[in-house]
């Protein structure tokens, strides 16, 4: 099980035209991991897949004026989300019982609609990728 904070604001551009919302995600996922090589091997390169959901949090208000009111605007609401996830890494036994462990991943989601919502004739169709490097150092008993 995962739990990853993801700070970050939405946001709209288009050329020199910006606007954001101050906001984060909180994703929590359940990961399986394919090992290539065996439990006693120090360099252990893996594939893991994993499925989750993400919350979506604004903590600011919504900019005014609205940056591109013709094609979408940023709404102060939170939303959650379905969430799947991919990647591949490697684990390396450092000692007996210090682990290192980097990895990159994708956190993929369906459109968050009720954070960027269209214009009257546009869609909100479409998934977000968030391609994430992790790191980490683990104590194993």
């Amino acid at each position: 099980m995962r739990y990853l904070y993801h700070d970050g604001d939405p946001f709209l551009s288009t050329g020199a035209v910006r606007g954001n919302i101050q906001g984060q995600s909180h994703a929590f996922n359940y990961d399986v991991l394919f090992q290539a090589r065996g439990r006693q091997s120090r360099i252990r390169p893996y594939f893991a897949v994993g499925v989750g959901a993400k919350y979506y949090v604004t903590t600011g208000p919504e900019p005014v004026p609205q940056p591109m009111p013709k094609i979408a605007g940023l709404v102060a609401t939170n939303q959650w989300r379905a969430l799947f996830t991919g990647g591949a890494g490697v684990k390396f036994l450092l000692t007996g019982h210090i682990l290192m462990r980097a990895d990159f991943r994708d956190y993929i989601t369906p459109f968050p609609t009720h954070i960027i919502v269209p214009a009257a004739t546009g869609t909100d169709h479409g998934i977000f990728h968030q391609f994430t490097p992790l790191f980490g150092v683990s104590y194993v008993f």
